[in-house]
């Protein structure tokens, strides 16, 4: 594996860990954990946190993206590259199904609709 991809396998990882623990505890848990609009308030500490959090949150996507970048770097797998390019994109659009299916039972699940200002995924 090239050290650029070791790099970026981490925070993908990351991400997709994240959003997967997302879906399994939202199906053990018989409502969401916070409410959307809450009047508490919070110290600018706990911002940078969520900022973190956030920007965790766009690179895994960014990464998760990579569909092409596989189909481009057929060359760089080992022999049989095909074949091995071919799983991979298999297991991405595997990983992407779950991740996506699963966020949206639980939208369904819990009744969850969008609100002005406030987007369904927030």
């Amino acid at each position: 594996i090239a050290d650029s991809a070791r790099v970026l396998m981490a925070p993908m990882a990351l991400f997709a860990a994240g959003v997967l623990a997302v879906v399994v505890v939202g199906l053990f848990r018989s409502h969401p954990a916070a409410v959307v609009g809450t009047t508490q308030t919070f110290h600018i500490s706990e911002a940078f946190g969520v900022l973190l959090l956030l920007k965790a949150f766009s690179a895994g996507c960014t990464a998760l993206t990579g569909i092409e970048a596989i189909a481009n770097a057929v060359p760089m797998f080992r022999e049989p590259r095909v074949r091995r390019a071919q799983h991979t994109e298999v297991l991405l659009g595997v990983l992407l199904a779950t991740m996506v299916l699963g966020l949206v039972l639980l939208i369904r699940r819990h009744h969850v609709v969008p609100r002005e200002g406030v987007t369904i995924l927030a």
